[in-house]
C-alpha cells in the first residue's frame, strides 16, 4: 500500500503527510494555471523538434486519430483520444523524458478534466485547432506549430479555469 501511495503522489494525484494520512490532491486555480503553463513550454519545445521529422505515414496516422477524437462521446474516449493526438504529433522527437513529464501533468489536468468538463465543452475550438496543427506540421512549419499548441492550450486553459470557477 505505502508503495501505491508513493506512485499516487509521484503523479501528483494524492499528499502524503508523514504520520497524518494521505489525502487526495485538489486543484486550484493557480495550481491548474501552473500546470498550463508547464504544459505550454514542453509541448511547444517538443512539437517544434518532431515537426521537421514528420513523415506521410506519421501525419496520417494523427488525421485517423483527429477524426476519431471528433466523433468521442465519452469524458473517458474524449480523453484517451486527445492524449493520443499529442503524443503523436510529439512522437517524432524522440525524447522520451520529456514526453513522460508532459505525461505527468496531462494526468492530472486530465483528472481534473474527467471531473468537470465533457467533449462537447469547446468541441468546435478543440477541432478547428487540431486541424490547424494539422495543417502547419503538414508544411513544416515548426514556428506556427508551436504558436498554434500555445494558443490551443491557452483556450484550453480558460475553459479549464471557467469549469474550475463555476464549482
Amino acid at each position: 500500500m505505502r508503495e501505491a501511495f508513493f506512485q499516487l503522489q509521484a503523479e501528483g494525484l494524492v499528499q502524503v503527510v508523514p504520520n497524518k494520512g494521505v489525502y487526495v490532491r485538489s486543484l486550484s486555480a493557480d495550481n491548474l494555471s501552473e500546470l498550463f503553463r508547464l504544459r505550454r513550454l514542453l509541448e511547444a519545445d517538443v512539437l517544434g523538434d518532431a515537426v521537421p521529422l514528420h513523415t506521410t505515414l506519421t501525419l496520417n496516422r494523427i488525421e485517423t486519430i483527429r477524426a476519431a477524437l471528433d466523433k468521442a462521446r465519452t469524458v473517458g474516449d474524449w480523453l484517451a483520444g486527445d492524449r493520443e493526438f499529442h503524443e503523436a504529433l510529439y512522437a517524432p522527437a524522440e525524447r522520451p523524458e520529456t514526453l513522460a513529464i508532459i505525461r505527468r501533468l496531462r494526468f492530472i489536468v486530465d483528472r481534473f478534466y474527467f471531473s468537470r468538463l465533457k467533449p462537447s465543452t469547446r468541441a468546435q475550438g478543440w477541432h478547428e485547432e487540431h486541424h490547424a496543427l494539422i495543417r502547419a506540421v503538414r508544411r513544416r512549419d515548426a514556428k506556427a506549430a508551436a504558436k498554434l499548441l500555445s494558443a490551443h492550450l491557452e483556450e484550453t486553459e480558460r475553459s479549464a479555469l471557467a469549469a474550475l470557477a463555476a464549482a
